[in-house]
């Protein structure tokens, strides 16, 4: 059957105003008018509605639609690897692709909610050719998909979009009251667990070439378990939550650490906190980390704990000069090893850096623990340095981060 693109819209926008019609109205609406199977996928590549008038076994993907209700794992792979999926993004007309796993050409475009890319429309080649008014049909019906998402934005489908909107906009500082932060955290039914943490990603290394950034956002979200990832400042963010039972973060945590190692991404991971109201905060300490382990080559991700004294020397530096707050007797071990060609300051620093543990720090020197020992001694001797005194270990320690920075 054959109709003009006026007819069709009409069609569409009769659809739209009624209450009972749906997305998959719109859909078996213009199959009339394409006279070939339509698909509608979200982001992840799995269905949300498709037509069902044809059986089409030599085709791979649509079988794998489906069946399985989502493309299978090497056909989203071919498809990163050929960029289809950041075309479709940044697509402003639709266009026509075909790859292997497809045995006709489809033409594609994206649904926008919002403005942002929430799904995809894909139109098979198969009962016909396709015409040049197909390609004006297509935006007809991904703007009614658009609409139809409109009218009740609660859709669970695609309450990540609005998840990601929120996230961005605390991110950014635009959303700082904490009321409004946990009203729309409980409209948004987050389910968030009471640990929280913030894992930057700097993708600024990876392979561009072979892997688009929407592959590796998507698989470090389904690496680190409860998590939700957006692309924010040419970084990926990762909103953790867990609970009581910190093991399973820990051990995703070793998994991506593999991962960032294999696609050359850093990783700076914050402290633990509650409120969400403080994610800005902690995506701060994210990006901190990243600064201090940019530069490290066999560091690939890092705890915020772990740099926080390096940290705190940066910022010590915009407003201060750090031989001025450093303690003299740690300069006058450094003075003295100089003149002397010891090694006292090393050792020093390794009794730190092992959690003031003397046995640790002798393993690390290579050396017996009665060595370590006597190096203590004779640092206590030369500059009165005295492990036992908290108060001045806390000052050393600050001048170890500051010197280090230096």
């Amino acid at each position: 059957m054959s109709y003009n693109v006026s007819e069709y819209s009409s069609r569409l926008l009769k659809s739209l105003s009624r209450t009972a019609g749906g997305i998959q109205e719109l859909l078996d609406i213009s199959y009339e008018y394409f006279n070939n199977p339509i698909l509608l996928s979200g982001k992840s590549w799995k269905v949300i509605a498709m037509t069902d008038e044809e059986d089409m076994q030599d085709d791979k993907d649509w079988n794998d639609f489906k069946s399985e209700g989502a493309l299978s794992g090497s056909s989203v792979y071919m498809n990163i690897r050929n960029k289809l999926a950041d075309r479709i993004e940044s697509s402003l007309e639709p266009f026509c692709w075909k790859s292997e796993n497809m045995k006709y050409e489809r033409m594609f475009f994206r649904v926008l909610a919002d403005g942002k890319p929430a799904a995809t429309v894909s139109v098979v080649q198969y009962n016909r050719e396709f015409t040049d008014s197909d390609k004006e049909k297509l935006k007809l019906l991904c703007n009614a998909i658009a609409a139809e998402l409109l009218k009740n934005k609660d859709k669970h489908l695609f309450r990540g979009l609005y998840y990601e909107e929120f996230f961005e906009d605390i991110l950014s500082g635009r959303l700082k009251n904490i009321g409004v932060i946990t009203e729309r955290e409980k409209t948004l039914n987050l389910g968030l667990k009471e640990n929280l943490r913030v894992i930057v990603v700097d993708i600024d290394q990876f392979d561009a070439k072979h892997y688009s950034v929407s592959y590796i956002r998507d698989t470090i979200e389904k690496i680190v378990c409860g998590s939700r990832a957006v692309i924010f400042d040419e970084k990926i963010v990762l909103l953790v939550s867990y609970g009581k039972d910190k093991e399973e973060f820990y051990n995703n945590i070793n998994e991506l650490s593999g991962f960032s190692k294999k696609f050359g991404l850093k990783c700076g991971v914050s402290r633990e906190y509650i409120k969400l109201g403080e994610t800005r905060m902690h995506f701060d300490q994210g990006l901190a980390t990243l600064g201090i382990i940019s530069d490290r080559e066999d560091v690939n991700i890092e705890f915020y704990d772990q740099v926080y004294l390096d940290h705190t020397a940066q910022l010590c530096a915009k407003n201060a000069d750090i031989r001025m707050i450093c303690s003299p007797k740690l300069l006058k071990l450094i003075e003295y090893d100089k003149n002397n060609k010891t090694t006292f300051t090393e050792s020093l620093k390794l009794y730190f850096e092992c959690g003031r543990s003397v046995v640790a720090a002798a393993d690390e020197l290579h050396v017996h623990r009665n060595t370590m020992l006597y190096h203590l001694k004779r640092i206590e001797q030369l500059v009165g340095i005295n492990v036992n005194d908290s108060k001045l270990m806390l000052e050393i320690e600050l001048s170890f981060a500051f010197i280090n920075y230096l």
